[in-house]
């Protein structure tokens, strides 16, 4: 093997290069010095825990694509809140910590020569290809009402109509398509490498092969139309319907008038007593009950007067429709009854004051007495505003539960209460207005469709064997790069100060991260503020560090690793111990998140779904503003990582733990971090929780939850493209508008949190 030296070098200085190597080598051993006796790690063990595992790049991001993740962020000092508890206090949601991804940057630590990276083309390779594919197309699910029955289990105030659904129904189609692909290779010394400085060597002997993909601009577009026909409730909505024409004759009528203000409260809407209703039995008892006053003048204190005109209807009422559960021909408490006159009790039919034939029904030559509902009733609303002389049509409103009991008057002697209906069931109402198919077949179509990336050519690029380079700082790799922004209160002054972390991952089995690698130093250890940064400083040189341990890229249960080293800096030798174990979590996890909708507007004004309050008027208030709904997630793992780091010399203990919780396709929804000190330099003021299995007594420091999660799929090259969107540098970060010229600074990880230690 012929190795090729990628530099500007002489023979002399690779061999100089090469006394590096081993002069480094030993250098690092000297520096890190790895325990391992009587340390766990399964990774390379087949199985572990309860068998249960999970591709990790369907619990974590993929950075590839656009993400905007926002939690609810409890630091410090409201930890302890749940969301509902700050909620109340706060009038207002809790604070958010957002996470953001940057796909069309890529950090890259490169030479200053480019000259190994030129490409050439290879004419034999390049030629045109028929791509064969195919894409599959859903419609949307949907079930049919089969029937609608009403739901005598449930308790009597909570009684409505149920609906009796078919299963699930869809339809799916794939289309074949073929596409025309150019093909083409080239070669070069090197693909792109990662490296800031050194020497890299490689075998002139071996090449590797990396294929890329190019896509045209316009993606290839595929439809297709379902043609369904679906079992529905009718456009009428009987069953969602609030009567308000309160006296039941069929036309629009204004408010009730008022005729004599008795008890002199400034308005004429009252039912009056002339007593004392000392027994509280609504009527006037002699001996117990107190007079008062004579309101109408009749001689004695016995009556119940109204202040306003209590409307009928010019109409003769039967008693209103009842379902007879019990079979005993009379109505009881709690059966169900159409309410017609609005006064929340069922009402037997008005007196008759003469019945000629003694049918016990109006009939002509009869008199009876017109009866109101013994409520002062203001202007009836409506539905629809279809003025049709002295007719308003549409006297109800909508409700959202099916408690509308529906009757049919067609034979008006002895009106029929539909407790079942269903496929085209009619009825007709109390005042021969017919409503046909209740529950209905309709057809629809659902059209369906998608988008594919058109590639337009492959290109496969061959490189010689990379067999060693001297880095001076961190391995050769391509990192995406993420935000997370936060703001919090200063513990001290209440002032808000705003926080920030870039994040920089890539996906190797692992979910590796790029970091600067921190160490604590307690109070005294220093000479000015400036030297620290949040409790923490900061070695000069980037590393690799594992976020997450995976099997071949996969999540398991029981997952165990653990490791102890010693480091040995220019400030002090530091002993770290870590262990990180991964668990199955089925229970669920709930947090406040979620796609859906938080509220929803009824005559102009929104109410929300949390506590199904009142919130304003549209306009001055939208739906957004609704406090967030609960959301549980069962597809979990809980990942809990733990790190403690001993100062040799004075013996201060740092510890950290973070518990992260991830849901499949939403990532992290939950994540606590605790610290524990041997002496505690930063919080004296909190008391911490009793010590664990282990002795260890955890402060909690801070706790994120899902609040919302937004991802739009990548339809640009990907990372493994020859050119990717932009290539960056880390001290380029302060000049990238996107970033909002944040510069790149040091900080102490925590999951997807930071570590933040007295004041900045």
């Amino acid at each position: 093997m012929k190795p090729l030296i990628l530099n500007k070098k002489t023979i002399f200085q690779f061999i100089v290069a090469l006394l590096l190597i081993n002069i480094w080598g030993c250098e690092k051993l000297e520096e890190t010095d790895t325990l391992s006796g009587g340390l766990a790690n399964t990774t390379s063990n087949g199985s572990v825990g309860s068998g249960a595992t999970g591709p990790v790049s369907e619990y974590f991001y993929n950075f590839e694509n656009d993400l905007d993740v926002e939690f609810y962020y409890y630091n410090q000092l409201i930890i302890s809140y749940s969301y509902d508890k700050y909620l109340t206090l706060a009038l207002e949601e809790p604070p958010k910590l957002t996470l953001k991804s940057f796909p069309d940057y890529l950090v890259e630590i490169t030479p200053d020569s480019t000259q190994f990276l030129t490409r050439f083309p290879i004419d034999s390779l390049s030629t045109q290809m028929i791509r064969s594919d195919s894409v599959e197309l859903t419609s949307a699910q949907f079930k049919n009402i089969e029937s609608i029955e009403w739901d005598f289990d449930a308790e009597p105030s909570f009684q409505r109509y149920k609906q009796n659904n078919s299963i699930w129904i869809y339809s799916d189609t794939t289309i074949y398509f073929q596409d025309t692909v150019d093909v083409s290779a080239y070669y070069a010394v090197l693909d792109t490498p990662l490296i800031e400085t050194g020497i890299m060597f490689v075998d002139s002997s071996e090449w590797r092969d990396t294929s890329y993909a190019f896509f045209n601009e316009t993606p290839l577009f595929f439809s297709t139309a379902f043609m369904f026909t679906k079992k529905q409730i009718s456009s009428d909505s009987l069953f969602f319907r609030v009567n308000t024409d309160c006296n039941d004759n069929n036309q629009w009528d204004d408010a009730e008038t008022g005729m004599f203000d008795y008890n002199n409260d400034g308005d004429m809407k009252d039912v009056v007593f002339e007593f004392e209703d000392v027994n509280n039995n609504g009527q006037y008892d002699a001996g117990s009950d107190i007079d008062i006053a004579d309101y109408n003048n009749d001689g004695d204190f016995a009556d119940i007067v109204l202040e306003f005109d209590d409307r009928g209807n010019s109409l003769w009422d039967p008693e209103e429709a009842y379902y007879d559960v019990n079979g005993d021909g009379i109505y009881t408490l709690s059966e169900p009854y159409e309410d017609r006159n609005c006064n929340s009790e069922w009402d037997e039919a008005e007196l008759l004051t003469f019945d000629a034939d003694g049918d016990g029904f109006f009939d002509d030559g009869d008199t009876y007495e017109d009866r109101g509902n013994g409520f002062f009733d203001h202007a009836e609303e409506f539905r629809l505003s279809m003025i049709d002389q002295d007719t308003i049509k549409g006297l109800y409103l909508i409700d959202e539960v099916p408690n509308n009991l529906i009757v049919d008057w067609t034979d008006f002697e002895a009106p029929e209460v539909r407790i079942n209906l269903n496929l085209g069931d009619d009825i007709t109402n109390r005042h021969g207005q017919l409503y046909t198919d209740l529950i209905e077949e309709v057809s629809f179509t659902d059209v369906k469709q998608t988008q594919v990336n058109d590639i337009d050519s492959l290109v496969t690029l061959y490189t010689r064997q990379i067999v060693a380079h001297i880095p001076n700082g961190v391995n050769p790799q391509d990192y995406y790069v993420a935000k997370s922004e936060w703001t919090r209160e200063d513990a001290g002054t209440g002032d808000e100060i705003r926080g920030y972390r870039y994040h920089l991952y890539r996906e190797d089995g692992d979910i590796i991260q790029l970091i600067y690698p921190g160490y604590f130093l307690p109070p005294g250890f220093y000479f000015a503020a400036g030297q620290i940064n949040r409790g923490f400083w900061f070695k000069s040189e980037l590393e690799e560090d594992i976020l997450f341990y995976t099997y071949n890229g996969q999540l398991r249960d029981g997952e165990l690793v653990e490791m102890s080293y010693s480091d040995t800096t220019e400030i002090a030798i530091y002993n770290v111990e870590k262990s990180y174990r991964v668990d199955s979590y089925s229970s669920g996890i709930t947090v406040a998140a979620g796609q859906r909708s938080k509220g929803w507007v009824q005559n102009d004004s929104v109410y929300c779904v949390r506590d199904s309050s009142y919130l304003g008027d549209i306009g001055a208030f939208e739906i957004s503003d609704c406090p967030g709904l609960d959301t549980t997630y069962f597809d979990c793992f809980r990942i809990t990582s733990e790190m403690t780091s001993t100062m040799l010399g004075s013996g201060v203990e740092y510890g950290q733990k973070v518990i992260s919780y991830l849901a499949k396709n939403q990532g992290i929804v939950k994540e606590e971090v605790f610290i524990r000190w041997t002496e505690n330099p930063y919080f004296p003021e909190f008391n911490p929780a009793p010590p664990d299995s282990n002795g260890h007594s955890w402060i909690g420091l801070s706790r994120i939850e899902l609040s919302s999660f937004n991802q739009t799929q990548s339809n640009g090259l990907f990372r493994q493209l020859t050119q990717p969107t932009e290539i960056l540098e880390l001290e380029d970060f302060e000049s990238v508008s996107e970033f909002n010229y944040d510069p790149f600074l040091p900080a102490q990880p925590a999951g997807i949190q930071t570590i933040e230690l007295g004041n900045e």
